[in-house]
């Protein structure tokens, strides 16, 4: 399990949308830049306690559930971050045409969000592809003289070897300045606000 861990490390990191729920992608997405990963495997154990005639309270353990657990983070880039919303909304449409979209995000009345692919390349060291990702606290920080920034708490289900290359698209990043909070009582109202 070691080879599968990436511990505070800077490495390639991918997603993708499963159509598939569960089910690990074989492309990637969208490559993000530069992001801080800190992926770790997990492990739940039940002890056999079935002993006879032996001090020991059990004679072994068995391993009955295996998932990943960690924590993304990096700047925001208007494309990436969609994979993390989408999974905390659950549903978004897109309408839109010629390289300019806008996505709708709407909290889903079903548990059952869609999930994400994780790819992660850490050179030529370890590729790897973890299914079910899911977002379980996401924070977005902006400072007025620095790039708007996330720190996201993901899991996944199984890894899988994955001999993808990261390929990088053009993205659209923010800064403090690029940001604007209004409050209103009510959606039509944040126009005026």
């Amino acid at each position: 399990y070691m080879a599968n861990e990436f511990i505070g490390k800077q490495i390639e990191v991918g997603l993708s949308k499963e159509a598939v729920r569960n089910t690990a992608e074989a492309t990637c997405s969208r490559w993000l830049k530069k992001v801080k990963a800190d992926l770790m495997v997990k492990e739940e154990k039940v002890v056999d306690d079935s002993t006879r005639g032996r001090l020991e309270g059990g004679e072994g353990a068995r391993i009955v559930k295996t998932w990943y657990e960690g924590s993304l983070e990096g700047i925001v880039h208007a494309d990436a971050i969609g994979f993390l919303l989408m999974n905390i909304y659950g549903a978004s449409s897109d309408s839109g045409s010629t390289g300019n979209y806008s996505h709708a995000l709407t909290l889903a009345q079903s548990i059952a969000h869609a999930t994400f692919t994780i790819f992660s390349h850490d050179g030529a060291v370890n590729k790897q592809k973890l299914n079910g990702g899911m977002v379980s606290k996401l924070e977005i920080s902006a400072t007025v003289d620095d790039f708007v920034r996330f720190k996201a708490e993901v899991s996944a289900i199984t890894s899988a070897v994955s001999a993808l290359t990261p390929s990088y698209s053009a993205e659209n990043d923010f800064i403090g300045k690029d940001i604007t909070i209004k409050m209103a009582d009510t959606e039509a109202g944040l126009a005026g606000a």
